[in-house]
């Protein structure tokens, strides 16, 4: 799961949704379909934060070197 992109898990997820909606599964099937989407749903929750993060760094060090420019005038 850690090499599926945001967006390939995003699109498994919607198939996942769609095929449960639908509810002409057997129930094992169905079980193993809603475990997987929990997972795939985690995985996008991570990917989401480590996103989040990644950028909150670049808002801090934009915001460092506008700093810096300031003291330098």
């Amino acid at each position: 799961m850690a090499t599926i992109t945001f967006e390939k898990a995003l699109e498994k997820l919607e198939g996942i949704t769609k095929a449960l909606s639908e509810g002409d599964l057997p129930l094992d099937k169905a079980m193993k379909l809603y475990k997987e989407g929990l997972s795939l749903c985690s995985h996008c929750e991570t990917l989401l934060s480590q996103a989040k993060l990644t950028v909150q760094e670049w808002d801090e060090k934009q915001e460092g070197e506008k700093e810096n420019e300031g003291d330098h005038k």
